[in-house]
């Protein structure tokens, strides 16, 4: 029997032997939003398998090789990869952040088309929420407040001991560019201080890799850091 295995391998790299299309193709995605009741977020299909979309529904998927496809109903066929190297973790991955874990969690539709002023985007760090963010290692973030009628300004301070900066917010506005004085490195903590909150906020800094395959493996490299917030904003615009 394993010399029979072995024949039967060597037939199909030498291109002797024709196996049924998909059977060394086939490829898993994930259903990443969708309006379709059979198909909920977190569902992990088979690229052999036909999808089925109601008229009037729409149903987002990312491969294992992070291609996004979005099908609109009525569609009945099966999706496939687009070609890409495989990654066999990414589609478990973005199931368990898609997949609800309650009530609290903001659904991806509700970021899309705009940002709401209580859902910063995917580049931002909110100088009033303590936590871990993520952002472009060769990008400059934004610091975000949300809306306001009022100027303020936040001080932020580079942990431990370093350089302490004062960046300006206008009055109405919601967001400013990280100061270029104030160095942005990796694994690294800084304190923002504002002028409207007496309560300092430590925020942890990551910066995401230049050479992730994909927006896709973005998201989930966010999410391993702590990022969750943020690769949800960022796996909101990816269509």
């Amino acid at each position: 029997m394993a010399r029979f295995h072995s024949l039967v391998l060597a037939l199909v790299f030498a291109g002797g032997l024709m196996l049924p299309a998909g059977v060394l193709s086939a490829a898993q995605l994930v259903v990443v939003e969708s309006t379709a009741a059979d198909l909920k977020p977190g569902t992990v299909l088979d690229s052999t398998k036909p999808v089925q979309v109601p008229a009037g529904a729409a149903v987002t998927v990312i491969a294992d090789d992070g291609k996004v496809s979005t099908l609109k109903g009525p569609f009945s066929g099966t999706v496939q990869a687009g070609g890409g190297k495989a990654d066999p973790s990414l589609v478990g991955a973005l199931s368990k952040l898609v997949t609800p874990a309650g009530a609290e969690q903001t659904p991806l539709g509700a970021m899309r088309g705009g940002k709401p002023p209580s859902h910063p985007g995917p580049w931002d760090i909110d100088v009033l929420r303590a936590g871990t963010y993520c952002v472009p290692a060769k990008a400059t973030p934004t610091l975000w407040r949300g809306e306001s009628e009022k100027a303020g300004s936040a001080t932020l301070h580079l942990l431990p001991g370093g350089e302490k900066i004062m960046v300006e917010f206008g009055a109405g506005t919601a967001s400013v560019p990280w100061p270029k004085a104030l160095p942005l490195k990796d694994d690294t903590q800084y304190l923002a201080k504002t002028s409207w909150r007496t309560a300092v906020s430590k925020l942890a800094i990551y910066l995401v890799p230049d050479g992730l395959p994909s927006d896709a493996h973005r998201v989930v490299w966010m999410s391993n850091q702590g990022c969750n917030q943020q690769a949800r904003a960022l796996l909101a615009t990816l269509k």
